[in-house]
């Protein structure tokens, strides 16, 4: 999930998620501000750019590791915040109970933070994301060194192998005309 997000938020030509102006194309693809003044059109649609700045995509990418830490570790203390029995993000439908009757704040140091522990009946919905395309993978093009998630590589080819990536529909082709030719 956390993955997915950072994968969302990084500009498709550098892949940084570092704060800053990002901007849109018409069709609302972000792009960052340095990587914009490079380019004439939008390297995912080849549309125009509008000067208009992408806010929400500025604000979560701003916001991205405060998310990361609420997501994966929602009992973590830093991520407490007691409002009438309301715990955390992840929390805030259920009373969880506190394993002290001291309040943790914000400053308490991450190491010393004992996680609360959800009952049993709750523990199996914890193991559900699923584990299908986590990490990197290598481009392989050539003499490309380029490590990126899956849902990230076919667009790093289509725009900076374009000379040697040929996409064509598996409806249109039979299995004699790809012999020997690399598909993805």
């Amino acid at each position: 999930w956390c993955d997915a997000l950072e994968e969302l938020l990084q500009c498709p030509v550098c892949l940084d998620t570092t704060q800053g102006t990002k901007v849109q194309c018409i069709n609302g693809h972000h792009i960052c501000n340095p990587c914009r003044v490079q380019l004439q059109i939008c390297p995912i649609c080849k549309s125009s750019f509008i000067d208009t700045r992408n806010l929400a995509v500025e604000q979560l990418a701003a916001k991205l590791h405060d998310i990361k830490l609420s997501l994966l570790h929602p009992y973590h203390a830093l991520n407490r915040r007691v409002l009438h029995n309301k715990v955390c993000v992840a929390t805030q439908t259920e009373v969880v109970s506190m394993p002290s009757t001291s309040s943790a704040c914000q400053t308490e140091l991450v190491n010393q933070a004992e996680p609360v522990m959800r009952s049993e009946q709750q523990k199996p919905m914890l193991n559900l994301a699923p584990r299908v395309g986590k990490g990197v993978f290598p481009c392989q093009i050539g003499s490309c060194t380029v490590e990126l998630p899956h849902g990230r590589i076919i667009g790093h080819i289509r725009y900076h192998h374009k000379d040697v990536f040929y996409e064509v529909s598996a409806d249109f082709i039979s299995v004699n005309e790809i012999k020997g030719t690399a598909i993805l």
